[in-house]
């Protein structure tokens, strides 16, 4: 352990109460599969928007300090750092959700002839899904390498 980080361990109750409310997430969204499950596909597909929208928010700040070179947000730094790593658990969320919706609502009723051919171009599923997986790579790349160019140590010039 470095000496500038802390050794602080979560109290046994305070653990014991989150575990209890994720077990009590997880009961009630196997609740909602098995009750109402396009509602529930729904809610999901907001969560995993809610955590993408975190994630690039703390990321556009980040970049934002960086370009400007504000030193004003220094010490408040670490927490958009913190907020990308929601990032992969976004994009894991919107793999599952995004081809479970399409399939659900037959891609906006693309079916119909009166779509013009290039928004049913554009809405096609395969191209939907591999356009979006392409933003969330580059979101993620971008992501790391600020976020690892930022924790590198300062280079000191050295003057005699």
């Amino acid at each position: 352990m470095r000496d500038n980080e802390s050794d602080y361990r979560l109290p046994r109750s305070a653990a014991a109460v989150c575990l209890a409310l994720a077990l009590l997430g997880v009961v009630s969204l196997a609740a909602g599969f098995f009750l109402t499950p396009p509602r529930t596909w729904l809610g999901v597909f907001v969560a995993c928007n809610f955590l993408l929208g975190l994630g690039l928010g703390g990321l556009v700040f980040v970049a934002l300090h960086y370009v400007t070179g504000a030193k004003w947000s220094l010490p408040l730094l670490r927490v958009p750092e913190a907020m990308t790593a929601v990032l992969p658990v976004a994009a894991a969320g919107m793999a599952v959700v995004l081809p479970v919706l399409f399939f659900q609502y037959s891609a906006w009723g693309l079916d119909s002839s009166s779509v013009p051919p290039l928004r049913r171009f554009w809405l096609n599923p395969p191209f939907f899904l591999a356009r979006s997986l392409i933003y969330v790579v580059v979101w993620m790349t971008f992501a790391a390498a600020i976020v690892r160019n930022s924790r590198r140590p300062p280079v000191v010039a050295w003057s005699p």
